[in-house]
């Protein structure tokens, strides 16, 4: 999942909540000051590149990690009562909720502000190429922060955040790159529960 940070205790979730104000301030803030035309236009086609696109990285990412040497993942399967909430706070809302925080602050304000800053010195082909490193960089970052990570996690995330970047940088909207990120962390709970299921 991209979020890395543990939900299991009250601090994890108190600083998880935390980090996500502080990155929905700070995308506020950015987008209220560079008013991008059309970021938050949709269109269908954002969907078949975002549904399309997390499927296929999920199956890279499976591929190159050499999945199928490896047990299914599992998830925690809610059961009656208080575990239920508890499901939601550690698989749910990690899944579907901090994509939407994580790509609007990496790749709509920072992918955005990076970009008008490279473009005044280069071609806005290299400035893409420029501003999806950065974001990318500064996304691995931030996991890092909260967890350690496989040389096989690390490329998944780069990936996804290459595949993300280039989406916004290509279609000038954000759409398609949050869905994309929640396709390919839904995938990993439908993975995690079917992997549960079968044990």
């Amino acid at each position: 999942m991209s979020t890395a940070m543990s939900l299991s205790s009250t601090t994890g979730l108190a600083s998880t909540w935390a980090l996500w104000i502080a990155l929905s301030v700070s995308s506020a803030l950015i987008l209220i000051q560079t008013r991008p035309k059309g970021l938050f236009g949709l269109r269908i086609s954002d969907l078949v590149f975002g549904v399309a696109g997390g499927l296929i990285l999920r199956l890279v990412v499976g591929y190159l990690s050499r999945a199928d040497l490896h047990t299914f993942p599992t998830v925690q399967l809610p059961g009656s009562g208080g575990e239920a909430n508890l499901w939601v706070i550690e698989v749910a809302i990690p899944a579907f909720l901090g994509p939407g925080v994580e790509e609007i602050f990496f790749r709509a304000a920072l992918l955005l502000v990076t970009y008008k800053i490279a473009r005044k010195w280069v071609d806005g082909s290299t400035a893409s190429i420029v501003s999806i490193l950065m974001s990318t960089g500064c996304f691995l970052l931030l996991h890092a922060a909260f967890a350690t990570y496989s040389l096989d996690s690390v490329l998944a995330l780069s990936l996804m955040s290459v595949a993300c970047g280039a989406i916004v940088c290509l279609t000038g909207r954000i759409w398609g790159a949050m869905i994309l990120h929640v396709t390919y962390n839904a995938l990993y709970v439908m993975l995690g529960v079917m992997g549960a299921i079968l044990q």
